[in-house]
Formats: structure tokens, sequence, C-alpha cells
């Protein structure tokens, strides 16, 4: 699984998990085989999941709907090229426009 080096008061060791179980690690140090007791969990990189939540369509008939095609346009509609809010019009009243 994991190999690991440490070294403790000038001796190194050589680790290697072999088995990792609920709370019980078969460990390899330097050639000799323990089971040893895991008091905390080890921490594993995963890769990270998706959680969606469930998104519920309003109800409020107050919202205003959109004009169905083909319907007339009113007084004023500019067709734009991308969807979306127009926030701001640089203009001022009897400026000239070109398209």
């Amino acid at each position: 699984m994991k190999k690991f080096k440490f070294t403790i008061q000038g001796n190194d060791y050589e680790v290697e998990v072999l088995n990792y179980e609920d709370d019980i690690a078969e460990i390899d140090i330097n050639g000799a085989v323990y089971k040893v007791q895991v008091h905390r969990e080890i921490k594993t990189t995963k890769t990270p999941k998706l959680i969606r939540t469930k998104v519920e369509p309003s109800s409020n008939a107050d919202v205003p709907k959109t004009r169905k095609p083909g319907e007339r346009k009113g007084v004023g509609v500019i067709k734009a090229p991308l969807p979306g809010t127009i926030l701001s019009v640089s203009v001022k009243q009897g400026d000239k426009v070109k398209v």
C-alpha cells in the first residue's frame, strides 16, 4: 500500500503498510511484520464527490413569462444576440445609434 522511511534517534526504519482494515493495520518494519491497532483513522486522498441538491421550480404566478415565438414585438423592444439583462444603456435621448 504505502511505504515510509523514518529516522528515530539516529536509527533508520523502512515501514510499509501491507493491509489496513477497520482499526488493525499490518505493517512491515525493516522486514519484520507486525499487526498494530490504529487509534485514529488514516486519511487518504480521494477524488471529491459532487453532491447536487434537487431544485424545485418556483410556483409563483407573479413571475413574468417570456413571449411565445411569433408574437408581435412591442414598441421599444430590442432583440439582443446574447441572452441576458441589459443593466444600462450608454446613450442619451436624441443620440443617433447605428446598427
